[in-house]
């Protein structure tokens, strides 16, 4: 482990012009699905919705006034697939429509590293495979997108068929809003374990560290790790519903607290330098 500064990246780091010319799938249309479809949508993206036929998302993002299909032909269609389903689901959803899907040049990417850090989805070689994960439930992305601002969030690369991977991810957190707020760089593809991506702390649970340092970097504001809200920008962090995720019996998201470790700590990157 090493003292050097944590890398965070900022719009200034991104280039959207990497958008232009591809499609983007967003499976799924819950908490996170949403809010980066319209977002991308928003900014001039081309978006596709891969949905489950009949399912009641499909309504909901056909009143949006985006462009819904089947996962397969989704996934099928587009240059870059971003898995926007509940961890449970993940495996499934990516077996029987996303990975007929794949072919070298195409991009796979997450917001949660569950699947990929415990091996649940084993992407083709060919493809690259990414994290984007914004630090914020997303009804919060997307308010914040349309308020011109965005919520901070990590960025991570499993696989770099391209050679471009990263520069790819930075491009697409930029098209959600995350770059206006600070992206930080991680050494592994997992997000945090527990919780909307929202938990930075380095500790064995998270399954990643943030790369290359253990702390974060200043300014940062950190609130304890309770069922109280968190602000940014006079927003609570949590006061609408978001994907489920593992919790503990505590009901903190993370490992039971104990005398040693009573609370984990988030970290939100407001404002940027």
């Amino acid at each position: 482990m090493t003292n050097d500064p944590v890398r965070v990246y900022y719009d200034a780091d991104a280039d959207r012009g990497r958008l232009a010319g591809r499609r983007f799938a967003i499976i799924g249309y819950g908490s996170q699905g949403h809010a980066h479809a319209l977002n991308l949508r928003d900014g001039g993206a081309s978006v596709i919705v891969g949905l489950r036929q009949g399912g009641g998302s499909w309504q909901r993002a056909e009143a949006a006034g985006l462009d819904v299909r089947p996962v397969a032909a989704a996934a099928a269609a587009a240059d870059v697939i971003m898995m926007l389903t509940p961890d449970q689901d993940g495996r499934a959803v990516y077996e029987s429509g996303v990975a007929q899907g794949l072919a070298p040049g195409k991009t796979l990417m997450f917001a949660h590293g569950f699947n990929i850090h415990y091996g649940e989805i084993a992407p083709p070689a060919g493809v690259d495979v990414s994290m984007v994960a914004p630090k914020s439930p997303g009804h919060l992305v997307r308010s914040e997108y349309e308020a011109g601002r965005g919520v901070p969030g990590l960025v991570a690369v499993h696989q770099d068929a391209s050679g471009q991977a990263l520069a790819n991810a930075l491009a697409y957190a930029s098209g959600i809003g995350c770059t206006r707020a600070g992206v930080i760089e991680t050494i592994e593809s997992g997000a945090p374990l527990y919780g909307p991506a929202r938990y930075i702390r380095p500790t064995a649970w998270n399954g990643w560290l943030p790369g290359p340092a253990a702390r974060p970097p200043s300014p940062a504001r950190t609130a304890p790790c309770s069922s109280r809200p968190v602000t940014c920008h006079g927003s609570p962090m949590r006061s609408a519903p978001y994907s489920p995720t593992p919790r503990s019996p505590s009901g903190c998201a993370g490992p039971p607290r104990t005398a040693a470790a009573p609370c984990r700590t988030r970290t939100t990157l407001w404002p940027p330098p």
